[in-house]
């Protein structure tokens, strides 16, 4: 994943960075970087906190 640009309130969007750079990856969805962050650190707490669900 790389930094694709910011929207127009100026948050921050990435991609796929085979996509971006060569074209040859088919899968050039946008997602918002908090949003991915978000996920990675609740995914992260709950590792840590010996939850499983």
């Amino acid at each position: 994943m790389s930094v694709h640009d910011k929207d127009k309130t100026g948050k921050t969007r990435i991609r796929c960075s085979t996509a971006r750079e060569s074209g040859s990856c088919g899968h050039g969805r946008l997602y918002y970087l908090e949003a991915i962050e978000t996920l990675v650190l609740d995914g992260l707490r709950e590792e840590l906190d010996g939850r499983t669900e």
